[in-house]
């Protein structure tokens, strides 16, 4: 019988609006579900990572390294294969090879399994996956009163995580 954690990946912004996770030691579940099994570490899992991304103009791309199986799959389309057990190897999906059409959204599913039993790692760069951001502050003009039908001006100011500010005016009516 399969047990489910939910757990997550931190990924830091490296900078170009990519985002990694890497960590050359994958061992987070250990002592969890069924336990390390013995072993000294708990090799026996699988991952699963599902996010949705609006294709953008430019360079979006998937990329993933380490040791063991991995398949990603966008709109149920085989787009990276690294199946079987073997040392870290790499793999990525770039998007403007996949057929995607700019402004449209797609579904995008990450599978990994770590069967390997002398070492886990996993590095992912990404710029289809992002966070949300850190401040959003909306201001709106004039703050008073606003009858129907009356265009009002709102200002909005994303702070995203790496500390960049956006700033989107424009009037609603």
């Amino acid at each position: 019988k399969n047990m489910v954690i939910y757990d997550s990946l931190p990924f830091t912004h490296i900078g170009g609006g990519q985002y990694q996770y890497d960590n050359q030691d994958f061992f987070m579940l250990d002592n969890l579900g069924f336990g390390n099994e013995g072993r000294s570490h708990n090799f026996s899992f699988t991952m699963e990572l599902h996010w949705k991304f609006t294709k953008q103009p430019g360079n979006q791309t998937f990329s993933f390294r380490g040791d063991d199986d991995v398949w990603a799959f966008v709109d149920e389309q085989l787009a990276m294969d690294l199946g079987g057990i073997q040392g870290a190897e790499g793999g990525s999906c770039p998007a403007d090879q996949l057929g995607l059409v700019d402004g449209q959204t797609y579904d995008f599913h990450l599978y990994y399994a770590e069967r390997h039993t002398t070492q886990s790692t996993i590095r992912i760069t990404t710029n289809i996956i992002s966070v949300p951001p850190d401040e959003l502050n909306i201001v709106v003009a004039p703050d008073d009163t606003i009858r129907a039908g009356e265009s009002v001006t709102a200002t909005a100011t994303v702070i995203s995580d790496t500390g960049t500010v956006y700033q989107f005016p424009g009037a609603i009516t």
